[in-house]
C-alpha cells in the first residue's frame, strides 16, 4: 500500500513504514527531505510523466543521493469513497446471486455504483478520509 502526496498533504498523516508514495505534483527539495526523515524505509516514488518532467534539479539530486527510485505510473480516475469491507460485501452478495437492486437495498449504495464496481471498475485507489491509498 502506498499513499498519494501532494503539495498540501500533511506529512504527519504519512505512516513511518511507507515504502512507496505517489506524487500528484512536483515537490520542493525541502518537502522531500521532510518526507525522507518521516519515512526512512521509502524506496520508490511513483509519479506521472508530466510530474517527472517538472521535478526541480535539487529534488532530483536529493533522490539520486538517497537511492530512491522513480517509477512512472499514471492512474487515471477518481478514487472510490467506499470502504474496502463494503466492496467485499457487495462482491460476496453478488456471488450469492442477489440482484443489484437487492444489494443496493441491503447496503445503501446506489445501484449504479454497485454495477460499476462489479462490472467495469478495475480501480486500485481508494479514499480513506482525506487520504488516497493505492491498493
Amino acid at each position: 500500500m502506498h499513499y498519494v502526496v501532494g503539495e498540501n498533504t500533511p506529512l504527519g498523516t504519512l505512516p513511518a513504514d511507507l515504502e512507496q508514495v505517489h506524487l500528484t505534483r512536483p515537490l520542493s527539495g525541502k518537502k522531500l527531505k521532510l518526507i525522507l526523515q518521516r519515512c526512512p524505509s521509502l524506496r520508490v516514488i511513483g509519479l506521472s510523466p508530466s510530474v517527472e518532467k517538472r521535478l526541480a534539479p535539487e529534488t532530483r539530486k536529493i533522490l539520486n543521493e538517497s537511492g530512491i527510485g522513480l517509477a512512472r505510473n499514471h492512474r487515471a480516475g477518481r478514487a472510490l469513497n467506499i470502504d474496502l469491507n463494503q466492496i467485499k460485501t457487495i462482491a460476496d452478495l453478488r456471488k450469492d446471486f442477489l440482484s443489484m437492486r437487492e444489494i443496493s437495498k441491503r447496503t445503501g449504495i446506489p445501484k449504479s455504483t454497485i454495477h460499476y464496481l462489479l462490472k467495469k471498475a478495475k480501480r486500485t485507489k481508494l479514499k480513506k478520509g482525506k487520504q488516497i491509498i493505492y491498493v
